[in-house]
């Protein structure tokens, strides 16, 4: 297997997952909006550059009179872009917003998501062509799609992580872990037969898993001590972890029999987190019996939940509600049919592709990604804190880069065996959505994490000391930076250590897809055209205000606080201001004066 970090493979979607960032649907108002810490408003536009062009240089195709209109709702010409570029472009989009009732947060991934929910279920839900021959990896997702949203039936039926997330929810009484308690017992209430125990059986499980969570990496702990994995045997993690009342060996023997492998004791594992096993092997020997076996059957429920009747939901959904602000249930065809598409991926793809997907979008992915590689070598090339040899390795690594766009190609042949076998003309600067989830891609390749890996994948130093230690002290500036963000919304501080992976890969990204758009505008100086409503702003400039439209979001103040404390990405509003602050054709684009708002004096700079 492919490691993420070596050059292996850029993949940009995985199953049905959506290919274009750049535009959503409109919406029409809940929840409050993320602020940055200078938020400046009430300004005239000033920076921008007004530009007669004629008709001849306007798109008027309907897709670039929808995007126009879009982002012309979206933009709010009263803040200065120099001052805050998130508000102004997107800060009428979120007055305009309402969040969904089921969801903790809006944003274009969503509305995105939401279009892509949608096919999938209107694919599931139609009868087959009469003129074709289905697969029947396809027949079984449609059966699985048809026993999912039969409510009635699962009603008459009847019946990795932590529960709570990071060990931070564990660590006081709070609603969140009162509400997961109650959530623990409603659900055991509904499940068992003498409810006298309950009480002291939902206590003895929270305090488990708030016992396990004591010994349970932080994802900045993880980044921090991931040279910590150990390589050894079958053999010799046996010897390290069994205890008489947990064979944790033997687990692995029994899952992997699941799969039809069977493991011997001179393989070959790589435990991430050894001092974790040992700690949660020891916790598991002196707990009782009774506590395990409902702590497992716990931990299946909550994870089965959505597959058994409303009352059960009912109880999820009240612990939702406190823990992400959520209020209602997605409807159920919509829960199905991502369950289907999560399990029969490649299945639900291949109606998919027939149905609704751009082969020439495919294309003009394959093509994007070879210029911003090209762009990603070009910048090595001119990096200043490498030496030569760790330079020239770095290049090896980029141009060692595969591509895998969409889906396999075998999905969108007649032939069928395959799949069977698994299952038994558009402006371009308003693609730099996409582009720069490319070249961010390309950039984790040569991230905190992604640095440690040579282009084949293998773990081994390939930077010199110096080279290193000049990586480290300008991802500290990235870390440093973020970290000095406060998300005005709740209140609180950004973690740059936590997201510094993908912050590298942001600021990257941006820098990546940017200097290919320019090459190519260069080479095509008649092909890039403004939209209409927009003419005033140059194509650099649209280039970036679709960049931060892709950002555009509104939360709730529970989904943002379990955003900061939990997710390795930046909040939306950071992965704006944080990249363009430190890009200097940003301000030379908008004719920004470093030390503004949205301009750093001192950028810092990894790719």
């Amino acid at each position: 297997m492919t490691s993420r970090f070596s050059a292996g493979t850029i993949q940009l979607l995985g199953h049905v997952s959506f290919s274009f960032f750049s535009l959503g649907a409109k919406t029409t108002k809940k929840g409050s909006t993320v602020v940055s810490s200078t938020t400046t408003t009430a300004t005239p536009l000033t920076t921008t550059t007004t530009t007669t062009t004629g008709d001849q240089d306007i798109c008027l195709t309907p897709y670039c009179v929808k995007a126009a209109d879009y982002l012309i709702e979206s933009i709010d010409e009263t803040v200065e872009p120099c001052e805050d570029f998130f508000n102004f472009v997107c800060g009428t989009w979120i007055k305009n917003t309402r969040i969904p009732d089921d969801a903790g947060a809006q944003d274009t991934f969503n509305l995105l998501r939401a279009q892509l929910d949608s096919n999938i279920v209107d694919i599931l839900s139609s009868p087959p062509a009469n003129d074709t021959n289905e697969p029947m990896a396809v027949v079984n997702a449609r059966l699985l799609y048809k026993s999912c949203i039969d409510e009635a039936g699962i009603e008459a039926d009847g019946q990795g992580d932590l529960g709570l997330g990071p060990r931070d929810y564990y660590n006081s009484e709070t609603n969140i872990t009162v509400a997961y308690r109650r959530f623990i017992r409603d659900l055991a209430t509904a499940l068992a037969n003498n409810p006298s125990w309950i009480d002291n059986d939902v206590k003895d499980i929270f305090e488990f898993e708030k016992t396990i969570s004591e010994y349970h990496w932080t994802s900045a702990e993880q980044r921090a001590r991931d040279n910590e994995t150990v390589r050894t045997t079958i053999g010799d993690l046996a010897l390290t972890l069994n205890t008489t009342s947990f064979n944790f060996t033997d687990y692995l023997h029994q899952a992997y029999l699941l799969g039809n492998v069977s493991l011997v004791d001179d393989d070959i594992i790589f435990v991430r987190e050894l001092e974790y096993l040992l700690n949660v092997s020891a916790i598991v020997s002196q707990t009782p019996p009774r506590t395990l076996q409902n702590y497992m059957i716990w931990r299946f429920v909550m994870n089965r939940v959505s597959n058994m009747p409303q009352q059960f939901r009912i109880f999820r959904d009240r612990f939702e509600r406190v823990l992400r602000g959520t209020s209602a249930e997605s409807p159920r065809t919509i829960l199905c049919g991502g369950y289907v598409n999560n399990n029969m991926g490649f299945a639900v793809s291949k109606l998919y592709i027939k149905r609704y997907f751009d082969a020439n979008a495919r294309n003009q992915s394959f093509d994007m990604i070879d210029n911003i590689q090209a762009a990603f070598i070009d910048m090595l090339h001119q990096t200043t804190w490498m030496d030569a040899e760790s330079m020239t390795k770095a290049i090896e690594k980029a141009k060692a880069i595969d591509r895998r766009i969409g889906y396999p190609d075998y999905l969108s042949s007649d032939n069928n065996t395959k799949l069977d076998e698994d299952y038994a003309e558009v402006p371009t600067n308003i693609d730099s959505g996409i582009g720069v989830v490319i070249g961010h891609e390309i950039t984790h390749g040569f991230d905190d994490m992604g640095r440690q890996f040579d282009k084949d994948g293998n773990r081994i130093p390939w930077w010199s000391d110096a080279t290193i230690q000049n990586f480290i002290n300008r991802k500290t500036c990235i870390v440093e930076q973020y970290s000095n963000y406060t998300i005005a919304q709740i209140g609180m501080k950004a973690n740059g250590f936590q997201t510094q992976g993908e912050d590298i890969a942001d600021n990257g990204g941006l820098r990546e897809a940017f200097f290919a758009y320019q090459k190519w505008a260069k080479e095509n100086p008649n092909l890039d055209k403004r939209l209409p409503g927009l003419q005033k702003y140059t194509p650099e400039q649209m280039y970036f205000i679709n960049y931060a439209h892709t950002w555009c979001t509104k939360m709730t103040n529970e989904y943002a606080l379990s955003r900061l404390r939990t997710d390795e990405h930046s909040l939306g509003q950071l992965r704006v201001i944080g990249p363009t602050s430190n890009f200097n054709e940003f301000d030379r684009a908008f004719g920004c004066t470093p030390g503004q708002g949205n301009s750093r004096k001192n950028k810092c700079i990894v790719w």
